[in-house]
């Protein structure tokens, strides 16, 4: 790759590289499709794709047609390397490149099928409509109606710019190959979060033998054998079945303090004291650029009431619930009522243990349980108290930590190398697409 200048670029209205601009009432009145038309929820002849289905890689349930109502949509009818782009609502200007089909495929609503003419590579085309360029100029156009839409003559009329088809190719080339990256990436991240969850679940209801030792019991840390292959093992418990050897405590008799934050909402200051609330506890990392501050006077007498200190556990209460943050850092804060502080009996709880019980489905299955509405949006002191919490001994606390940190260390280099991957692919698209860089 070299740096140029962006004249290279040649100019064209969008209809004048398009061989194919339709949608799904291309076919007929709402009406007839309607008659024509039936929708099954199991597979069945051909795919509806769907919006949703794009944007979750087409890995979710579908929907589908039968052959009649297939051949009656074959005006929408999809083939490999079409584009589709989103016309109305929150999602209007998404663009996806149909994939190699495994079974016949036609177009929902709500969406634009694009087929271009022979001088335009269709991957290099999906690249530049998913840049910076394209999707701004849509916002502009879409966003002065009331609900966001794009129609086919405002389309048709956008100007664009781009190099000749072999330029075109090597560019996407370049950009499929990052995509690849990020894919695989994608891929192993996926595969270790579902790996983590199955161990996690064994290890929360099945344990580590960590009896004798390894000269003198062969299973030394291993998982504890199935219920099913020993179940002289185990005890029946409110949480079911667990190792003979624990306890099942309530979350209060394990900790010197359970308390939410503040129930006022304090005096904001420009500087001064970090003022946390639920939005700065859901990364990995506090962000201090975007927190609220308060005066250290008026943090002095948030303290008196609820004191946060190293090793204790923060743990989101309302709106988005059930996030555990431990302490590591020693500059002082207050928090609000959104917040509930969790102050371990660390002679009884490893704090680390206790972070991994409060992220599990043996915390989850319990707050669904007392819900009294599906989806849960706040979550008392009182039901906080009452967990019920699966308690080896800390030996036993202390290994289920260690293996569960060694998959989550991997979980997370995969995800640095994703984000990675992603700031290249987007300077890259930045360079190639506007002609900065050729190749």
């Amino acid at each position: 790759m070299s740096s140029t200048s962006s004249s290279y670029l040649k100019e064209f209205r969008f209809q004048d590289t398009v061989s194919i601009i339709t949608d799904f009432t291309a076919n007929g009145s709402f009406e007839s499709l309607r008659l024509n038309v039936k929708y099954y929820y199991e597979e069945n002849y051909a795919r509806l794709i769907r919006l949703t289905d794009l944007r979750k890689g087409l890995k979710n349930d579908g929907v589908y047609v039968d052959s009649a109502g297939y051949e009656y949509l074959k005006k929408s009818s999809l083939q490999e390397n079409d584009l589709l782009l989103a016309n109305v609502g929150e999602y209007t200007g998404f663009v996806c490149l149909m994939p190699e089909l495994e079974q016949h495929s036609t177009l929902a609503p709500n969406m634009f099928l694009i087929r271009f003419e022979p001088f335009i590579d269709s991957k290099f085309m999906y690249y530049l409509m998913s840049g910076d360029a394209f999707t701004n100029a849509v916002d502009c156009i879409s966003a002065s109606s009331a609900t966001k839409l794009l129609n086919k003559t405002n389309l048709r009329k956008m100007v664009i710019h781009f190099p000749e088809l072999p330029k075109q190719q090597k560019i996407a080339s370049v950009l499929s190959t990052v995509d690849n990256l990020i894919e695989q990436n994608q891929n192993l991240i996926d595969k270790y979060t579902s790996v983590e969850k199955g161990m996690m679940a064994d290890l929360f209801s099945r344990g580590i033998d960590l009896s004798g030792t390894a000269d003198t019991n062969k299973n030394y840390g291993q998982l504890r054998p199935s219920f099913d292959d020993a179940p002289e093992l185990y005890q029946e418990t409110e949480l079911g079945r667990v190792p003979k050897e624990w306890d099942v405590e309530k979350l209060e008799n394990l900790t010197t303090k359970i308390i939410d934050g503040t129930h006022h909402t304090p005096t904001y200051t420009d500087r001064g004291i970090p003022f946390l609330r639920v939005t700065d506890v859901q990364t990995k990392e506090i962000n201090l650029e975007k927190v609220k501050f308060v005066s250290e006077k008026e943090h002095e007498q948030l303290i008196k009431r609820c004191n946060p200190e190293v090793g204790d556990i923060l743990y989101s209460k309302n709106g988005t619930i059930g996030i555990p943050k431990i302490v590591n850092w020693d500059w002082d804060f207050s928090v609000f009522v959104s917040l509930c502080l969790i102050k371990p009996a660390h002679e009884k709880i490893n704090n680390q243990y206790l972070g991994l019980i409060l992220t599990s489905d043996v915390v989850w299955t319990q707050i669904r349980i007392r819900a009294k509405q599906g989806t849960v949006t706040n979550l008392h002191l009182e039901e906080i108290r009452e967990f019920q919490i699966p308690l080896p001994n800390s030996e036993e606390q202390t290994e289920i930590v260690t293996r569960s940190k060694a998959l989550q260390n991997r979980i997370d280099n995969e995800k640095e190398s994703l984000d990675k991957y992603k700031l290249i692919k987007k300077g890259l698209m930045q360079d190639l697409l506007t002609g900065k860089v050729t190749v």
